[in-house]
């Protein structure tokens, strides 16, 4: 089993209640209220209990790989919990660690609550920070684009799969979405991997003259173009890039600041969420 199946298995999540305990913490493994909500200052409002230098920082990023050598931590986090630090890692996902990084929480959120019924959750803030810098790396060149009306759009990142159903009917409301000045950009996620019939097609839809109208082809059923002979397409560019956002399933939905907004949703729907400041 590979490290991050088995950070995701029951067997270690068993271990981590183990973990927790002898930390002394109480942390839940379960669902977000769904009043919860997000801060954008939350670096200013986190109180820090702690102060770490770049070395020690790196001597606990080091001592978790050393663990577990298939996963990258990108950064760690200092928290206001004394003796526990986050890890963010390259799959997107987050732990909670001691400084020895042999107590671990995985599936843990960071929940601060504010006032009645009113909680801030720094941990999706944070990767919400993450996903906007990896967003802003893509190269939209590479998109398969459906051009929102007038001058001043909002771009919408979509994960997309043309043989997912809920993908289908989500491409039935891009109509609504480019009239209400969104621009749907489509990056490739094939969800049975590069090897698949699916990926196949979406080579053709990437290398058509026409990726808009091939789009629609293959979303409905129809007959696809040849793929071009020296055309590369970003397939598995985008694959790769979808793991480290966190995408597991399609559509996968996230807005320019970060946020992930779910799966299939109709147009009314999305443009709420995408119109919430």
């Amino acid at each position: 089993m590979n490290d991050l199946r088995f950070l995701r298995s029951a067997r270690f999540n068993n271990a981590l209640k183990v973990a927790s305990v002898a930390l002394g913490l109480t942390f839940g493994f379960g669902v977000i209220p769904a009043y919860a909500s997000t801060d954008s200052n939350h670096e200013q409002s986190v109180e820090k209990a702690q102060s770490l230098t770049a070395a020690q920082k790196n001597e606990i990023a080091s001592k978790f790989m050393a663990y577990f050598p298939q996963i990258k931590v990108v950064e760690v986090s200092e928290t206001v919990f004394e003796g526990m630090f986050e890890l963010s890692l390259d799959s997107g996902e987050s732990v909670f660690v001691n400084k020895d990084a042999n107590h671990l929480l995985v599936n843990a959120k960071h929940l601060k609550v504010t006032g009645p019924g009113q909680i801030v959750d720094f941990s999706e803030q944070r990767k919400s920070d993450g996903r906007k810098a990896l967003l802003a790396s893509l190269n939209t060149d590479d998109a398969v684009i459906f051009k929102g009306e007038g001058k001043n759009t909002t771009p919408l990142y979509v994960f997309t799969d043309v043989d997912c159903g809920y993908c289908r009917k989500l491409h039935e409301e891009v109509p609504a979405l480019q009239k209400a000045g969104i621009d749907v950009m489509y990056f490739a996620w094939p969800r049975a991997g590069m090897q698949s019939n699916t990926a196949s097609k979406m080579k053709q839809v990437w290398c058509a003259d026409d990726q808009q109208s091939a789009m629609t082809a293959a979303k409905t059923g129809q007959p696809l173009p040849e793929e071009k002979r020296n055309c590369n397409p970003p397939i598995e560019a985008d694959l790769k890039a979808g793991v480290k956002l966190g995408v597991a399933g399609t559509p996968a939905i996230f807005l320019e600041d970060g946020r992930q907004i779910g799966g299939y949703a109709k147009a009314e729907d999305l443009l709420k969420v995408i119109n919430a400041k």
